[in-house]
């Protein structure tokens, strides 16, 4: 203890708006309790850029990193991708996942052991490569787990998800507890989700 985790909100412009702040929000109220005691520290970074990005890998250790954004599955080069922001003009940077584990890399005195992708497409697959997705080659890439939607998630399910994760997280349950902890606080919000 401390569990470090980076939160990052990428909210470029041109793609849909998500509710970066009730995320936050939520994320906080999870893990109060456990930041109280000392357990847990939630760093913001500023922005998505890679700039800022890269600053607070080197300023780490961080264990754990939480993206709040979009994601897609880009089945001409059949990778997934992550939507970041750009320095210049707040516009929307692609980054495939060997961009990214290339960033995660500079976290010392090791990359962070978990990625949390709330963001839609996080594990999808391309039809002829299982391991094509963004978790999949953050995996490869030596990131030890990666929690990921495998499908488009609607922003209400993807706040529950995380705050049904971390409360699991914080009661010292495994990963795999914690997904589906995340998982049946989502059926809270009904079919819509």
């Amino acid at each position: 203890p401390p569990l470090r985790i980076l939160a990052v909100a990428s909210v470029p412009g041109g793609l849909p708006v998500l509710d970066a702040d009730r995320e936050r929000e939520l994320l906080a109220e999870a893990l109060a309790p456990a930041v109280g005691a000392g357990l847990v520290e939630v760093h913001w970074a500023p922005s998505a850029t890679w700039d800022d990005l890269q600053g607070e890998l080197l300023r780490g250790p961080w264990h754990v990193i939480h993206f709040v954004g979009h994601g897609d599955f880009d089945p001409d080069r059949a990778e997934g991708i992550l939507n970041m922001e750009r320095d210049r003009d707040g516009g929307v940077d692609p980054v495939a996942p060997p961009r990214l584990v290339s960033l995660l890399r500079l976290s010392k005195p090791m990359m962070p052991r978990l990625v949390v992708l709330n963001s839609c497409s996080g594990a999808e697959v391309g039809p002829n490569d299982l391991f094509s997705s963004t978790a999949a080659s953050l995996i490869r890439g030596g990131v030890v787990a990666v929690a990921a939607m495998q499908y488009r998630i609607t922003d209400a399910a993807a706040v529950r998800f995380a705050r049904g994760f971390y409360a699991a997280m914080v009661c010292g349950r495994s990963i795999d507890e914690a997904v589906t902890s995340g998982r049946i606080a989502i059926l809270e919000a009904g079919d819509s989700t």
